[in-house]
């Protein structure tokens, strides 16, 4: 176990390095190294332990790091959504609870409390409920900034966050197991490892390995700030023809509809949708209206947001391809990407939800 933490230590100490010699780091980026820096601190810890050379400070660090844990958390997933684009003196709100904890404890260990057990079973409550907290918060924020970025982008396979949504349900299965060992020993006379034993630690190594080599491949997303109104998207996502309400918006129905038609007339003569990293930026620029505007058009008189509205006709124009026989030359992932998708993954889900089977099923059922 020893040999575990230590090498732990040694891969986060490999991590910040890394992080600390980018060039141009984002808010991200620094939040990342911080929260590097506190595992670091821990699995450290967790080795002075194991060859008994920890004082009790450092072992109380230990047991109110996880209080620092969830804000460095919660703060890293609304950097990398575009959320966050700096930390402000309001965000240390979040920090104490740790600063009181550690303080009370480090306390009550020079004095002798007769109420001590008590307060360490409140404690081990708290240390359950804070992190769970910032993880079903930050949970939220990629489910609202999944639905954000199809309003926005074409193609959102690595803007997803999947690999954060992982990790934190890993961190919700190492609550539970840790916290469960913990109660086990205070209330139970069943001797088992405390905070999970080995295969936890190995875990908890593995989950460390996952955020360093996603974190730093990630980029923060960029999501303008007029644009991150998530109660305004999703009620023009959930708009449909017959129900739109132009005064609103502002925009006319003798506006929606010429500004409709102009749209699919640019769509069918320039065939944007080809570029696999057209936004809605991009698409309002060439047609020399706002964001907003578009994605109002779009919304109200398509039914879909700007991703389901793109990959259509991606969808579409693989299908007019593959009945045009252009199979005899090309794969059919050559013509996705000829269509506009950038990987054999987001294809394959587009043609699915469009057409209700997979691009091989469809090309076996129409052949």
């Amino acid at each position: 176990m020893g040999v575990l933490h230590l090498a732990s230590s040694v891969l986060t100490l490999f991590f910040i390095a890394i992080l600390a010699g980018k060039k141009k780091k984002s808010v991200s980026d620094r939040l990342l190294m911080a929260w590097f820096v506190v595992l670091f601190s821990n699995v450290f810890i967790f080795y002075l332990i194991h060859v008994d050379s920890a004082p009790s400070w450092v072992i109380e660090f230990l047991n109110s790091s996880v209080f620092l844990q969830g804000p460095l958390l919660y703060f890293y997933t609304s950097a990398l959504t575009g959320i966050l684009e700096k930390l402000k003196p309001r965000h240390i709100l979040h920090l104490i609870p740790f600063l009181i904890l550690y303080s009370l404890t480090l306390c009550f260990n020079m004095v002798h409390w007769e109420y001590m057990e008590s307060f360490n079973t409140g404690l081990i409550v708290l240390k359950f409920i804070s992190p769970l907290i910032y993880i079903l918060i930050s949970m939220k924020i990629i489910t609202q900034h999944r639905n954000r970025i199809q309003n926005i982008y074409s193609s959102t396979h690595q803007m997803e966050l999947k690999w954060l949504s992982s990790i934190l349900w890993g961190s919700i299965i190492l609550m539970i197991v840790g916290s469960s060992s913990l109660l086990l020993h205070y209330f139970t006379r069943i001797e088992i490892p405390q905070y999970g034993g080995l295969y936890l630690n190995i875990l908890y190594s593995a989950g460390i390995i996952a955020l360093g080599y996603f974190g730093f491949r990630q980029t923060s997303i960029f999501v303008p700030v007029h644009l991150q109104d998530d109660q305004k998207w999703n009620e023009q996502a959930s708009t449909k023809t017959n129900s739109f309400k132009y005064q609103k918006s502002r925009l006319d129905k003798e506006f929606v509809t010429q500004a409709y038609q102009e749209l699919l007339n640019h769509m069918e003569s320039e065939k944007p949708f080809t570029d696999p990293n057209l936004t809605l930026f991009k698409l309002a620029g060439e047609l020399e209206t706002t964001e907003n505007k578009l994605s109002q058009v779009i919304n109200s008189q398509s039914g879909y947001n700007f991703f389901e509205f793109v990959n259509k006709y991606r969808v579409d124009m693989v299908i007019s391809k593959m009945a045009g026989n252009e199979l005899i030359s090309s794969t059919l992932l050559g013509l996705a990407l000829d269509s506009g998708f950038n990987s054999k993954a987001s294809f394959n889900r587009a043609f699915k939800k469009f057409t209700g089977q997979t691009p091989s099923e469809y090309l076996k059922a129409n052949t």
